[in-house]
């Protein structure tokens, strides 16, 4: 009702102005109009000083009932002058220079030039009452107060059979707000009493209620289960106040473990539990910052019998009716202290029997690879032994002393004697026969030189394991194969094996020279031995290099001997794992590890016993930071290598 009646006074208001500044436009143009057309009629009258024309010009001007009064002026003093209601001009007035308009409380006065070619004739003023204006504004006054009335007496009958409607919705929201906080009913419902935009109120009131009453439930629930957790907890755990440090709650567990009853539990401070050394409580000026988490901290607890117990102890800070609230558990590691000491003496003597069990590996493997090549030198010596025994030199001793026994007639004896005859052409042949076996022996002790420096090699290389690993370089495959088959396995020719070569044009690998060869050394022997064992004929052996992806090359070493079992295969690579009667299990464990150092893999496949097995290397073809980084083998685990199977076959 009141938006309505300050709508009316502001529009009657606003019409009201409008019709005064209209009416004074109006009047304004009207008096302008009339003082030109004065000015007009009284310029003979000015021109000749008549007087008396002029004041009969001005007494024209008694048709027009709002002017009270007109002047003429002339050389700045009254010329002519016209008053409705009085008779005589105003004392001493003064001439006007400009064109103006005034208006008064009570007169609108209108003063005009009169000029004539350019030169000044004289002034003429008009001044005119304010009667109709006020009448014209008591007129709309009138009016609007009567629309004012009409108004008020609507907007009341309207808003008044409206109240009702719009005000009972709202009491009754009220109503039932007011039920649910007071006793915390959130089943309770506000009437929808209409359709229109109070019955949506009421809907979404009643939603708010909803979601208000499941929230509080949840809430309930969540704190009922809080409080069994915490009751329940198999942790010490308590409550205590950030400033006063007085404890508030405390559960079973606490108690269990301190030795306190609840009530003396809850009568101690924080710092009371705390026993000799640091304490793991947060200080005074942490416990005035809110929201703080402190970290399980070590401290030290006393319990009620005096016993100091080691425990490590989580706390959160948490706003609770305007104050600080800990809750803080604690864990007694005492047991787990002690373990942890009795690990580390433990600890420390795996660590000393990890060193004598390291050193104990490091001479197995020496001793195996030292053994692997020692089997060559053996077969180079045995082999230059022999030569030496079958030797043909007796003969040629023999030769001699028959030479010297006919030394008076020896140009008869080889001229004419049939035996005497025959010695030239024997000791041609006798010529060519022991230079054959001087190039034998030559290169057996050459190859005997060879294995005496390998065997040099991996004592050098075992003596500085623990310090670098070997030099890595540029390796071409081929004549690293084809020296590992002379060095290690050069008795194959003589026992009867068939050995093929079946090598592919790769790139360089790049690896340890001497760990590659006791790789490949230690294969052909394991080889040599299957093709020992199995009565297949004929007996094969089938030595493969090939590009293996992008950047890796392989060495394989096949054979059709005796073959690997499932479970063998399964376990080839273990230390300590070995087919052979007189085996030590190292050679292929350390093998795969060295393989691994230098950035390949050792793998084997076989199709079970019987069938043979192959063995294959694979190196990178560029320096892997693997081969550069040192490594000992006892400090890598037992498995080392997982065995990958291969599609190669005989």
């Amino acid at each position: 009702m009141a938006t309505c009646l300050l709508a009316v006074a502001l529009s009657g208001l606003s019409l009201v102005a409008h019709e005064v500044f209209t009416h004074r436009r109006t009047l304004s143009a009207e008096l302008s109009t009339q003082a030109r057309i004065l000015g007009q009629l009284s310029r003979a009258a000015l021109s000749f000083a008549d007087a008396t024309e002029a004041t009969q010009i001005l007494h024209e001007l008694q048709g027009q009932p709002n002017v009270e009064e007109a002047m003429l002026y002339k050389d700045g003093r009254i010329f002519a002058h016209y008053a409705r209601h009085r008779k005589s001009p105003p004392p001493s007035p003064v001439e006007p220079i400009a064109d103006a308009e005034s208006l008064g409380r009570n007169s609108l006065t209108v003063t005009r030039r009169i000029e004539f070619n350019g030169a000044h004739l004289g002034t003429v003023v008009i001044r005119s009452n304010l009667k109709q204006l006020r009448d014209s504004i008591a007129h709309r006054c009138l009016i609007l107060l009567g629309v004012f009335g009409a108004s008020t007496l609507a907007a009341w009958l309207i808003s008044a059979r409206l109240q009702n409607s719009m005000v009972r919705p709202i009491q009754l929201l009220t109503e039932t707000a007011t039920a649910i906080a007071n006793g915390n009913d959130y089943s309770r419902r506000a009437p929808k009493v209409s359709h229109d935009e109070f019955g949506e109120l009421a809907d979404a009131f009643n939603s708010m209620i909803s979601r208000i009453g499941q929230q509080d439930t949840a809430l309930r629930d969540s704190e009922s289960r809080y409080r069994i957790l915490f009751k329940n907890s198999p942790l010490p755990a308590w409550l205590f106040d950030g400033k006063t440090l007085r404890f508030l709650a405390v559960n079973d567990a606490a108690l269990r473990n301190y030795g306190y009853t609840e009530e003396e539990f809850l009568s101690l401070t924080a710092p009371c539990l705390c026993g000799k050394g640091k304490a793991e409580l947060p200080s005074a000026e942490c416990l005035s910052r809110p929201m703080e988490r402190m970290q399980s901290t070590p401290g030290r607890h006393r319990r009620k019998d005096g016993t100091i117990i080691d425990v490590e102890v989580s706390a959160d800070a948490i706003e609770h009716h305007d104050r600080l609230v800990w809750l803080a558990i604690a864990q007694d590691v005492t047991a787990r202290k002690k373990a942890e000491a009795d690990l580390a003496v433990a600890n420390e003597q795996l660590i000393r029997s990890s060193r004598q069990a390291g050193m104990a590996e490091v001479a197995t493997g020496v001793l195996h690879n030292v053994g692997n090549v020692l089997n060559s030198v053996n077969v180079s010596a045995n082999l230059i032994r022999n030569k030496l025994v079958q030797s043909r030199l007796t003969s040629l001793a023999k030769t001699t002393e028959l030479l010297q026994s006919r030394a008076d007639d020896l140009a008869f004896f080889l001229s004419q004697d049939p035996q005497g005859r025959l010695i030239p052409g024997f000791l041609g042949q006798l010529t060519t026969h022991l230079l054959e076996e001087r190039d034998h022996l030559i290169a057996e002790t050459r190859l005997l030189v060879e294995n005496i420096e390998h065997i040099r090699e991996i004592v050098a290389v075992q003596q500085g394991v623990a310090k670098v690993s070997g030099v890595v370089e540029p390796l071409d495959p081929i004549p690293l194969f084809e020296d590992a088959l002379r060095m290690g396995a050069n008795s194959f020719g003589r026992r009867g094996f068939e050995v093929v070569h079946e090598f592919q044009p790769t790139s360089r690998i790049v690896a340890d020279r001497h760990k590659v060869l006791q790789i490949l050394i230690n294969l052909l022997t394991n080889a040599q031995h299957a093709l020992d064992q199995s009565p297949r004929e004929p007996k094969r052996l089938t030595l493969r290099i090939g590009p293996s992806g992008r950047h890796h090359v392989f060495l394989a070493v096949q054979d059709n001997g005796v073959g690997i079992s499932r479970d063998a295969h399964e376990r080839i690579f273990q230390l300590g794992f070995t087919t052979r009667k007189d085996g030590h299990g190292f050679g292929l464990h350390s093998g795969a590890i060295a393989a691994r150092e230098m950035g390949g893999n050792l793998s084997v496949h076989s199709d079970g016993p019987g069938c043979g097995a192959t063995f294959r290397l694979e190196l990178p073809t560029e320096p892997s930071d693997e081969s550069t980084r040192p490594a000992a083998i006892p400090d890598l685990p037992v498995h080392q290598a997982t065995p990958t199977p291969t599609t190669e076959t005989a």
